[in-house]
């Protein structure tokens, strides 16, 4: 079985997991935090830590693909969803208005995307979101709600800077550790992401027997997004860097 196969296997397993076997999972649900910086230790190991810092230079390139990302591509599609189907509208501005995930840099790797590039957005549009997704809120709903910036700081030391930093060290001191955890990344981050799931899921199961139908809907909606976040991302990374 090829990657691919592998992953897609294991994503499936671990929400049926955590679905049918809900008080199972939760086990593993107050860890959420710690498996999600171990994901991202395995993947940010890889990263060349130079290229990091060189990536910060391309401020413009960052600036557009930030402010893509935290308002010209929300505020399309909540006019859109607006039209087509308003009841999803705030719904659909706050998913796409969040910063980029802590889990990108996985497929990053997966995908044989720009780590750098990545990681520099997760940092950006994380501090970045909190002054940007509230005013936009209140402007088109006039409801008031805040994302505390110390709590991004804070989820960014933990999640994020601390594997980043974690790998820099493993690199610099036990290189061949460093190697024998890159090589073996793959099959220890998809471990990872079955507990993810299986934690995350385990929240939502009553939903998957009460309301089968809002489950589908929610999934194929979904499904919609993540093909538009996709081809937008791929098309603008590529105008603005030359990354394909």
């Amino acid at each position: 079985m090829n990657s691919s196969g592998m992953l897609l296997l294991a994503v499936t397993i671990s929400m049926a997991i955590g679905v049918l076997f809900p008080q199972f999972s939760k086990i593993f649900a107050p860890y959420i935090l710690f498996w999600l910086g171990g994901l991202l230790f395995l993947n940010l190991i890889q990263l060349n830590t130079s290229k990091l810092i060189s990536a910060f230079v391309h401020a413009e390139e960052i600036a557009l693909l930030s402010l893509t990302k935290l308002v010209v591509l929300p505020l399309a599609l909540y006019a859109a969803t607006t039209v087509v189907y308003p009841p999803m509208a705030l719904s659909v501005l706050l998913l796409s208005g969040i910063s980029t995930g802590l889990g990108a840099p996985f497929v990053a790797n997966f995908v044989g995307s720009e780590l750098p590039l990545i990681v520099v957005l997760i940092i950006v549009t994380s501090l970045a979101v909190p002054f940007v997704l509230p005013p936009i809120v209140h402007i088109l709903f006039g409801s008031h709600f805040s994302i505390p910036v110390i709590h991004m700081i804070v989820l960014l030391a933990v999640a994020l800077f601390i594997p980043l930093l974690a790998g820099w060290f493993t690199k610099k001191y036990a290189p061949k550790i460093a190697e024998i955890v890159s090589e073996k990344s793959l099959y220890l981050s998809i471990i990872l992401i079955v507990l993810i799931n299986m934690a995350l899921f385990s929240k939502f199961s009553t939903f998957f027997f009460e309301s089968p139908l809002f489950v589908v809907e929610m999934v194929l909606i979904a499904f919609l997004l993540f093909g538009i976040y996709g081809t937008v991302g791929y098309a603008l990374t590529s105008f603005t860097t030359g990354v394909t």
